[in-house]
């Protein structure tokens, strides 16, 4: 069953069981304060109501544990009638079990004849602290199923585009060599396809090693347009580190390495792209000759900021990029958790 088919959690994790031991223990106090009626009475009330409470939320969760891969915890409407039913059924029979304790019945001066009183209150009670909660559960899970959804839709969005520059020069490319070169022209149509197809892909997050083919296949087609005048060399790329990277994230950067610090130099020049760990993180560094003297860094800003806002998204700020001049260098340098 889908992990989005409903929206409790999983109360098989010891941590969502610490969390509700926690509500349980808040509640159980304010419970006991509320019918107080002696001091003297207050810890041993507490005590009771903290362990009656217990034995209702553990019974509970250990039943929904069980439950949450049948048919019954199929949908959301489903989660939420067999979630009542057994809270609520537990709630009745520890309330029927504890009638026939004489601890209880002397320490709360209830007679037996109270019980059906008793267990309804108790079950109205139930019924509301569990649908209130259920309430806050499904409007958090709506919340963030639509906040995944619309990141998704913006990573997609921002993934998908490709500058038209880029795409007209490829195309000129390819025209030029359909005649003298046949076999180099499809090998960048195909190099091209790639790289749509990589754009149109609804994968959030690709390894690194299949970007970097991506972008190999994007420079050899930049090798066929600028010829002698780009060189790339690539240094430490290691195949051993386990790296997952937004797809289009380093032929982006590469791309604006040739656009701004290659082509505007008649020599052209040559682009260093380097990889090495750096506290328990991944940094991949590329380095291109700079701008000539009054050039703006102004053109790379929305590749840039295209580039950081996916990775913000995608690893919830978990990774970083910058960017800094040292004398004639321009180095963008991108930080990228390691898969666990």
């Amino acid at each position: 069953m889908s992990k989005e088919s409903h929206y409790l959690p999983d109360f098989c994790a010891a941590e969502v069981i610490l969390k509700l031991v926690l509500v349980v223990e808040f509640m159980a106090i304010v419970f006991a304060i509320v019918t107080l009626d002696d001091i003297q009475h207050i810890y041993s009330r507490m005590g009771l109501i903290s362990f009656f409470m217990l034995l209702i939320v553990f019974s509970s969760v250990t039943t929904l544990c069980l439950l949450k891969s049948t048919r019954l915890m199929s949908t959301s409407s489903k989660t939420t009638i067999v979630t009542l039913l057994v809270f609520n059924f537990y709630t009745l029979a520890f309330t029927v079990w504890v009638f026939t304790q004489a601890w209880f019945i002397a320490l709360f001066d209830v007679e037996i004849k109270d019980l059906w009183f008793v267990a309804l209150k108790f079950e109205i009670i139930a019924l509301i602290c569990v649908g209130v909660g259920l309430r806050y559960l499904f409007v958090q899970y709506e919340s963030a199923r639509r906040l995944k959804v619309q990141n998704k839709a913006r990573l997609q969005a921002l993934q998908a585009r490709i500058r038209p520059h880029f795409l007209f020069n490829s195309m000129n490319t390819i025209a030029s060599l359909v005649h003298d070169a046949p076999d180099q022209a499809e090998q960048a149509t195909i190099n091209l396809a790639d790289l749509f197809r990589a754009s149109l892909s609804e994968v959030e997050l690709i390894p690194l090693q299949k970007e970097i083919e991506l972008t190999k296949e994007y420079i050899e087609i930049e090798y066929l347009r600028l010829e002698s005048r780009l060189s790339v060399k690539w240094v430490c790329i290691d195949d051993d580190v386990e790296v997952m990277i937004p797809p289009l994230t380093l032929q982006p950067l590469v791309e604006n390495a040739i656009y701004h610090g290659i082509e505007p130099h008649t020599e052209g020049g040559e682009i260093v792209i380097s990889s090495f760990l750096k506290d328990n993180k991944l940094c991949v560094r590329i380095k291109n000759p700079v701008l000539f003297e009054g050039e703006k860094v102004h053109g790379n800003q929305m590749a840039l900021n295209n580039i950081k806002e996916r990775l913000s998204i995608a690893f919830k700020g978990d990774s970083s990029l910058t960017i800094k001049e040292e004398g004639e260098v321009f180095i963008v340098e991108i930080t990228l958790p390691l898969v666990q």
